[in-house]
């Protein structure tokens, strides 16, 4: 092959939020707040879902904000 070769940049990056966020940042007091909600709504929950069935899945894990 004739000229230079040009690689391509990473396009995904590995970031832990924990550390991107600083610590008086708003979105840390939603993640709390939201937590706590789920974890009271968590007995509702419970009875909403069947027993039976499909394969279950923490709905905290699916409905609490990624940071």
């Amino acid at each position: 092959m004739r000229g230079e070769e040009r690689r391509q940049r990473s396009m995904l990056i590995v970031v832990n939020p924990e550390q991107r966020v600083p610590k008086e940042h708003p979105l840390r007091r939603i993640k709390q707040m939201a937590d706590t909600a789920l974890k009271e709504l968590s007995p509702i929950f419970e009875q909403m879902y069947s027993r039976l069935g499909g394969r279950r899945f923490r709905r905290s894990v699916c409905l609490r904000p990624r940071c």
